[in-house]
């Protein structure tokens, strides 16, 4: 196979996910036994395109002990670094990276794959020699060249002759450029792998109104076929194989259960499994379009502005989705992006800017009877916190404690949808207040977006199946669980797939706490880590909001 050879693994979704997205199941698939050598998050040597870059840079014997480190994603924007270069926009264009790692026999790795999910396009090379290039011009590369297009993350497997491997240490070396300097995001999530699995890994299940639920999986070769099943029947038997999306207009409502089954080289792979909760409209109780009060964060709100009792009626108010930049704004905030004066042209107008917009929408439930819980979805960007009656049930990319008009949302995302339950707890007979602060990361942030909906859920809700204290989804609790957290906290690292195995406290939130819980739990006597874990897995003892999930470790 030569070395230009590249498999497409999975694509990303270029724009916000459909309204209601309930939960992601990952399962491994059967065809291969894939061997890590090389894992993400990982520490990799890194230097920032601020000045000249070494000709020398991707060779071998090349010192690169005087460039940083750290875990792997490295980038920014797109809520999957670790290593987060929050001033390389509007400043450098590229970074270059480095990853020493030993090899015993070169002669085992016949089918070594670099995979990595990259953003907007790298050049690779293992001890000196190119193996790859993507959405990049040909020629020398430096740290004055841009991507050709500007795109979304993409994941990527680059296959590598077993000659460039040599006996001992071996460097993989891996420039990443952004097509411009105003570049919103810049992904680098690198492993390398033996006997890659080609098997897709990872499928996503959403429910529009009007529109149906719509699966996306990652397609990481051409398939003999797929198949589709719903709630354990077959209804699509054989698509294409180089389908990447599936629609189905008219599923039934609730819960819905569904399965993509590829067929690769005559062999069926493991069943990927997701599931969509889908709502009748007759349960949606407020949708989007419909008017919220609001209060911009160019001052201070009041101190009981999320509370059932606060009278908004001197706020303004308009329909949702609010915000600015990203098409889905009813209500545009066309004030809230940083303008600076311009001497040039004194008659136009600046604008200070301001981080955060407060909102409030009152609804009433004649009865309780027969609702399990609320059904809360929401299109945002970049952070938010939500209360029902004053009560916290949801924060997302927000660091903890206060959510003020000074707070800022941990990282600069794109539109991302979620839905989540509400305890049914919270609510009460009669009128309720659901109240959200919503934060963008900077002043100068180029968009923000708010659209929520809120359902009843009747019927038995989802158990979750999960190991408490597995943040990272790995099968077991120990000191990586604790960094996890962390990273995704504080560091604009991955969210955890299943948040109840992330909550160690078991106090229906994810935050520091819980990483502190973890570390003491394992290493300082401290109390053991509630049930379900971390040595079994099992259901969630604990009503919580926190999205109903099951691990596949479990």
């Amino acid at each position: 196979m030569s070395i230009d050879r590249v498999l497409v693994f999975a694509r990303r979704a270029a724009s916000a996910l459909p309204l209601l997205v309930l939960w992601v199941i990952g399962a491994r698939a059967a065809l291969a036994q894939e061997e890590v050598l090389i894992a993400i998050s990982e520490e990799w040597r890194y230097q920032k395109g601020l000045e000249p870059v070494a000709e020398d840079w991707f060779e071998p014997d090349f010192d690169d002990s005087e460039w940083a480190s750290g875990p792997t994603g490295i980038g920014y924007g797109d809520n999957d670094d670790a290593t987060i270069l929050d001033d390389m926009l509007n400043t450098y264009l590229v970074v270059f990276t480095r990853k020493a790692f030993v090899v015993n026999d070169p002669s085992t790795l016949e089918d070594a794959t670099l995979r990595l999910t990259y953003d907007d396009g790298i050049v690779a090379y293992l001890n000196g020699t190119e193996i790859g290039r993507l959405n990049m011009p040909e020629g020398a590369v430096n740290e004055t060249t841009s991507a050709i297009t500007a795109g979304e993350p993409t994941t990527t497997g680059i296959q590598i002759p077993a000659d460039l491997f040599i006996r001992g240490e071996n460097v993989l070396a891996v420039s990443v450029h952004n097509s411009s300097l105003t570049s919103s995001d810049l992904s680098f999530l690198p492993e390398l792998v033996n006997h890659a699995d080609l098997c897709p890994k990872l499928v996503t299940c959403s429910f529009t109104f009007g529109v149906g639920v719509t699966l996306t999986w990652g397609s990481q070769t051409s398939y003999d076929s797929i198949a589709i099943l719903r709630n354990g029947e077959e209804i699509e038997p054989s698509l294409d194989g180089t389908l990447q999306t599936f629609l189905d207009p008219d599923p039934p409502g609730g819960d819905v259960s569904y399965e993509v089954v590829a067929t690769l080289e005559g062999s069926r792979c493991a069943a990927l499994e997701c599931v969509a909760t889908v709502v009748d409209a007759s349960e949606v109780i407020v949708g989007p379009g419909d008017d919220w009060a609001f209060f911009r964060g160019d001052q201070s709100p009041p101190a009981d502005w999320n509370e059932l009792a606060f009278d908004d009626s001197d706020w303004e108010f308009g329909p949702t989705g609010i915000g600015y930049g990203d098409g889905d704004d009813a209500t545009i905030l066309d004030d809230m992006i940083l303008i600076a004066d311009d001497p040039l042209t004194p008659d136009d107008e600046s604008s200070p800017g301001y981080l955060a917009v407060f909102t409030r929408k009152s609804f009433n439930l004649s009865s309780l009877d027969g609702i399990e819980s609320l059904t809360f979805s929401v299109v945002y960007d970049d952070g938010f916190v939500a209360y029902l009656n004053g009560e916290e049930f949801a924060r997302r990319n927000m660091s903890a404690g206060l959510d003020d008009e000074f707070t800022a949302a941990s990282v600069a995302i794109e539109p991302t949808s979620e839905t989540m339950s509400i305890p049914i707890a919270l609510a009460r007979q009669g009128e309720n207040v659901l109240a959200v602060s919503v934060h963008n990361a900077a002043v100068t942030s180029s968009d923000l977006s708010f659209v929520p909906i809120i359902a009843t859920q009747r019927g038995g809700p989802a158990t979750s199946l999960f190991r408490r204290g597995d943040a990272d989804g790995n099968g077991s609790v120990n000191l990586t669980d604790g960094i996890f957290i962390l990273r995704s906290l504080f560091q604009g690292g991955a969210n955890p797939l299943c948040p109840d195995a992330a909550d160690a406290d078991d106090n229906s939130l994810v935050n520091l706490t819980d990483a502190i819980y973890i570390l003491r739990s394992l290493f300082q006597g401290g109390a053991d880590i509630p049930a379900p874990g971390p040595s079994s897995c099992g259901p969630d003892p604990t009503p919580d909001a926190l999205v109903t999930c099951e691990t596949t470790t479990c």
